[in-house]
């Protein structure tokens, strides 16, 4: 509580919506109408002291919660699922696909300002964010979600979720996240990862693209002038590095080619790729059950505020979902 809320004073008088009860209410949301969702909370609490909490209260107490509780309780979830649970693999690697999604914000001139916007068929404003997630493709864990403006590159998005990633994790991403630079701050940082690559990304790949190999290790020995102004932003010096470039064939015949950092093609033979790379489509279910069953986009306030708060609370609601579904599978 200490932690997480804006003033020393708040939630330090008694309310109808303490630190933790809020909390519990937040989580508990099905998303009917509010003050239905309030009823039911009280009913549910069975306390005849309690009497019916209003909207405008509710609006109230969470004004004085940040949305990093939530944050921070995903974190201590995810840390104890991986810590207390027997997990899934691939050759030693957690597989983390890692994409964004663009989310519709409720009507707003502040969350226009805050999010930006973009223009629908009839030429006005709709506010708009940028989600990206990073999720564990085997256990079906979100290991870390960020919610920032429309306009926000999915690159810097990225980079922040490798931040709560480990040595021992694969990175799946799709095309869009192929720049060279992107590659090497890998490298640098001493993460693995499959990255789906275009015709037109390098030279070397356009040559793979039309050769017979199905398997080739290049030197990436200069970057591109945008490249390199990136690297020197975050202030990396670059060298000089290697990478893998594995061809497979989708399943309508399409040909696609992989860039990885696994350069030992006995121990990641490249006919595993094909598999490797479709694992990947975890990351399009989870965003479909987080905005068709969880209803992420059916925020409950118009600030910025409770956008976050919205956004992280089914962070940690999807997690909750997915190891209780485990137990049950069992």
């Amino acid at each position: 509580m200490k932690r997480h809320r804006f003033s020393d004073k708040d939630f330090s008088r008694k309310r109808k919506l303490p630190f933790t009860r809020l909390i519990l209410f937040m989580l508990n949301l099905v998303r009917q109408t509010l003050q239905k969702e309030l009823t039911q909370f009280i009913n549910m609490l069975s306390n005849k002291k309690v009497r019916n909490i209003t909207k405008s209260a509710f609006c109230q107490s969470r004004m004085k919660l940040k949305h990093t509780a939530f944050i921070e309780l995903n974190d201590i979830l995810i840390d104890e699922y991986y810590t207390d649970n027997e997990f899934n693999l691939w050759k030693g690697f957690r597989l983390l696909g890692v994409d964004g999604s663009k989310l519709q914000l409720p009507t707003s001139k502040e969350l226009i300002e805050t999010f930006g916007g973009a223009k629908n068929n009839s030429k006005m404003i709709v506010p708009m964010a940028q989600a990206s997630t990073c999720y564990d493709l085997l256990n079906e864990i979100m290991v870390d979600s960020v919610i920032e403006k429309y306009e926000s590159g999915e690159y810097n998005i990225a980079i922040q979720h490798l931040k709560k990633s480990k040595e021992n994790d694969l990175l799946i991403y799709d095309r869009g996240y192929e720049a060279i630079w992107f590659l090497y701050y890998h490298i640098i940082k001493k993460r693995n990862f499959v990255i789906r690559m275009t015709k037109g990304s390098i030279k070397d790949v356009r040559s793979f693209f039309e050769s017979a190999e199905e398997s080739n290790i290049i030197e990436i020995k200069s970057l591109h002038e945008n490249s390199a102004k990136q690297l020197k932003s975050l202030g990396i010096e670059f060298e000089s590095f290697k990478i893998r470039l594995v061809k497979i064939i989708l399943d309508n015949g399409e040909i696609e080619v992989l860039a990885t950092s696994l350069l030992d093609e006995e121990k990641y033979p490249s006919r595993e790729f094909k598999w490797l790379y479709s694992k990947r489509w975890g990351v399009e279910v989870n965003y479909d059950h987080l905005k068709n069953h969880l209803l992420l986009e059916d925020f409950t306030g118009m600030s910025e505020l409770s956008i976050k708060q919205d956004f992280y609370a089914n962070s940690f609601i999807i997690n909750l979902h997915a190891i209780m579904s485990k137990d049950a599978q069992e």
